[in-house]
Formats: C-alpha cells, sequence, structure tokens
C-alpha cells in the first residue's frame, strides 16, 4: 500500500517538474522586436543608470548604449511594452531620447533583403548585417 502511494507522489512530482521546465522554456522564447533610440547619454555612468532604470521597464528584455553614437538599442516584448514607452521611460531618468525610426527591422521574422533594400531606398538608408533599414547610416 505505502509502495503505490509513493509511486503516485513520485509520478505527480515528476509531471509538475516536467511541466514546470517546459513553461520556463517556453517563457525565454518570447518573440522580440528591436528598436533604436538616439539618447543624450554620454558617459560610463550615464550608459549604467539607462540601462538600470530600463530593467525597470516591464517588456524590456536586453538594452545597451553605444557611447560613440549616442543610439541606445532596446530589444523588447511588443505585447509589453513600445519604443515610445521606452524612450519615456529614458526622458525620465534625465536624458533626451528619440524613437529612430528603423523600418524592417522584426526579429520574430526574417526580413526580405528586397523589403529591407526597397525600404532603405525610400529612406536613402544603409541595409545593416541582419538585413535591416538603418537609418542610422543614411547614403549619400
Amino acid at each position: 500500500m505505502k509502495l503505490e502511494i509513493m509511486k503516485r507522489f513520485f509520478s505527480a512530482a515528476l509531471l509538475i517538474a516536467i511541466f514546470v521546465s517546459f513553461n520556463a522554456y517556453a517563457a525565454d522564447k518570447v518573440n522580440t522586436k528591436e528598436c533604436k533610440i538616439q539618447t543624450s547619454v554620454a558617459s560610463g555612468h550615464c550608459k549604467a543608470k539607462v540601462m538600470n532604470g530600463l530593467k525597470e521597464e516591464a517588456g524590456v528584455v536586453k538594452s545597451d548604449v553605444c557611447l560613440t553614437s549616442k543610439v541606445l538599442t532596446v530589444n523588447y516584448d511588443p505585447n509589453k511594452t513600445t519604443p515610445e514607452k521606452i524612450a519615456r521611460k529614458v526622458q525620465t531618468l534625465g536624458y533626451t531620447a528619440s524613437v529612430v525610426k528603423a523600418a524592417c527591422c522584426d526579429k520574430s521574422k526574417t526580413a526580405s533583403a528586397t523589403k529591407a533594400k526597397s525600404c532603405c531606398d525610400k529612406t536613402k538608408a544603409k541595409v545593416n548585417a541582419k538585413g535591416c533599414c538603418d537609418k542610422t547610416k543614411v547614403l549619400k
């Protein structure tokens, strides 16, 4: 009798462990988008302040600031936030922030080279390594 109860207990525990593991794995596979925000961030201290502040913003998955160009690159969950909300958060931290419109870049889908080139031709921007239209590199 006790052996039967123990078998049921371990079977239930195993099923729960599998369920929890699957949900954790699924949570890591969020479709994200990338946005670029022009900022006034000028130093390593400013960069750390912005990146730490964005950790509080729901939906922000990853962020980095290029100090040379002062461009903040953010990977975010579009179901939880928007580039405009992210820019407003940067502004509340004391920096200027304006979203750089980089058309055709959606990390949840593979951007087609033809579509990216078409978008870039309209804006006179350059296609970057990810096949996205990068307005920070405008062609002359």
